[in-house]
């Protein structure tokens, strides 16, 4: 069987000594697992991180998912 699901990065560069993840141009329930996981990952790092800076500037649309995404990763890193 094949993987139907296109493989989807989270581009990650720093600016300041924080890290910026740039969010792709939809942010549905196909990317809100994998976008979980990478902020997930990068909370768990020893690296203590002030700030994790969401680029949305190729992001045109966000479903529930994506916004349950959002709030699930705020919530992770308070």
């Amino acid at each position: 069987m094949i993987d139907e699901t296109p493989e989807i990065l989270f581009p990650l560069s720093f600016f300041l000594d924080s890290p910026t993840l740039e969010l792709p141009e939809r942010l549905t329930v196909l990317e809100a697992v994998i976008f979980k996981q990478t902020v997930s990952n990068l909370l768990q790092e020893n690296i203590s991180h002030q700030q994790i800076i969401l680029d949305f500037g190729k992001t045109r649309f966000i479903d529930s998912s994506g916004i349950g995404a959002l709030i699930a990763n705020s919530k992770s890193a308070q």
